[in-house]
């Protein structure tokens, strides 16, 4: 096999295996490595994928109430213009004005 320091063919195959082993072993670390690291990508996405899910349905949701909000608004202008008018007519007798306080005062606005 030749001598201490001998750099001869059998002894390079040797090293060349070695080395190939440990590249062999490498790469199946890395391998594994990267599939964990894959795998966590994965479960990032999905949960990503949930949040954006519940911000559309949160979105949704607001536009809604915003919608809901505004045509409450534009309902209650119309009916404080209506009082104001038939307060401004001229004949809006006590009895009358009496009876619309009256409703107004029912009014029962929505909470939600």
């Amino acid at each position: 096999w030749g001598g201490a320091h001998c750099t001869g063919a059998v002894s390079l195959s040797v090293e060349a295996l070695r080395t190939a082993t440990n590249s062999t072993t490498m790469l199946y670390d890395s391998q594994r490595q990267l599939d964990t690291v894959s795998q966590r990508i994965e479960d990032i996405q999905g949960q990503a994928d949930d949040a954006k899910s519940q911000a559309a349905a949160t979105l949704q949701r607001a536009t809604e109430a915003k919608n809901l909000i505004n045509n409450t608004v534009a309902e209650l202008r119309k009916l404080i213009k209506a009082v104001k008018d038939f307060l401004n007519e001229e004949g809006a007798d006590p009895d009358s004005i009496d009876l619309l306080a009256t409703m107004v005062l029912n009014i029962s606005l929505p909470v939600s």
